[in-house]
């Protein structure tokens, strides 16, 4: 669920993705709301968080998150934000020539549940992803449900919308990035994969994994193997143990 503020924002709430936007994009922060149930030493840090960014503190009471809010975990905060708009491929392309440190970025390849999509950012900033590409199409829309869940990361990360996902990885090859997709058939187990300093990981929906069209611009496709009885992941907890092979072996460079 998804809510907006009386001026047409997103209407965010629970402590980490209002400290979040409140830290890094205090910009785009029209006003914050403290319910008049807050105790004492909440309602002082967070005015005293937001009036140090200039930030306007308004208190409401509990009917006002029931009202706006209802049956969500909003923890009596909330803060009207001015979304920032995603970064185009063509921002990041020109990011990118300057850029020589190993690189990981991560694709999600139309992810419709937007919890699904906030826990894959979530992971994705903890493990220095530099930047997450999703198509404008067949994609959960950004809102404040995947800033929750994403506890603010939704706000940290560089996100970058694309119209096309397939030839925005063709162009990511061109910048010498390698492309590696996760399929559970595929032949080639994860930890067997040698990442290259530039990766891409590609990550499918929910049930259906990559389309086609996705699965035929990856270089390589790996699988995560399964001890258990498990067959499956979650896309976030897949997305999370990709991406820390990944790490490990950029880091061993």
């Amino acid at each position: 669920m998804s809510k907006r503020s009386p001026r047409g924002n997103l209407l965010l709430y629970g402590t980490h993705p209002v400290e979040a936007v409140l830290q890094h994009t205090p910009a785009a922060v029209e006003v914050v709301y403290l319910s008049d149930r807050l105790g004492a030493q909440a309602r002082q840090h967070w005015t005293r968080l937001a009036t140090e960014q200039s930030v306007a503190v308004r208190e409401v009471n509990s009917d006002w998150f029931a009202r706006e809010l209802p049956g969500l975990p909003h923890q009596k905060i909330a803060a009207d934000y001015r979304q920032v708009a995603p970064r185009d491929l063509q921002w990041l392309m020109g990011w990118l020539e300057n850029h020589t440190a190993p690189t990981c970025l991560l694709a999600l390849d139309g992810i419709q549940d937007p919890q699904n999509f906030g826990a894959c950012l979530r992971v994705a900033e903890a493990l220095g992803v530099t930047a997450v590409l999703y198509p404008r199409a067949q994609q959960a829309a950004l809102n404040a449900t995947v800033y929750k869940v994403s506890a603010g990361a939704a706000a940290l990360i560089t996100l970058v919308e694309v119209a096309n996902l397939s030839r925005a990885l063709r162009q990511l090859q061109t910048a010498e990035f390698w492309v590696y997709g996760a399929a559970g058939e595929a032949s080639t187990a994860l930890q067997e994969v040698e990442f290259a300093t530039r990766s891409v990981i590609v990550m499918g929906t929910e049930g259906e994994g990559l389309r086609m069209n996705t699965r035929d611009q990856c270089d390589q496709l790996f699988a995560i193997r399964m001890i258990g009885k498990t067959s499956s992941l979650n896309v976030s907890v897949a997305t999370g143990i990709a991406l820390h092979q990944v790490q490990l072996a950029q880091a061993g460079r």
